[in-house]
């Protein structure tokens, strides 16, 4: 299968990660705008979503943003800042 893309391969596993910071009403909106790109726009393959939740813990309005979609979370130690998010 050489001639063939390698997002055309079958066992493709793609993860779309997003960093959210809580608690902000500017990061609410990117977050909604992001969410309704996601829904205006279906993905023609399975993705897992995982929200990086950055410089708190997990909010129930986040949940609400993005439950949709199913996501998976990963609350990071907030001791790096924004590098946290690069540690899943």
């Amino acid at each position: 299968m050489k001639d063939r893309c390698f997002l055309m391969q079958p066992k493709l596993n793609v993860a779309v990660l997003y960093v959210h910071v809580p608690g902000c009403e500017t990061h609410a909106a990117h977050a909604k705008r992001f969410v309704g790109t996601l829904e205006k726009y279906p993905a023609l393959f399975p993705f897992r979503l995982v929200v990086i939740v950055n410089g708190c813990k997990l909010h129930d309005e986040t949940r609400k943003l993005f439950i949709t979609h199913n996501p998976e979370y990963f609350v990071p130690a907030a001791s790096g800042w924004d590098i946290g998010a690069y540690q899943h």
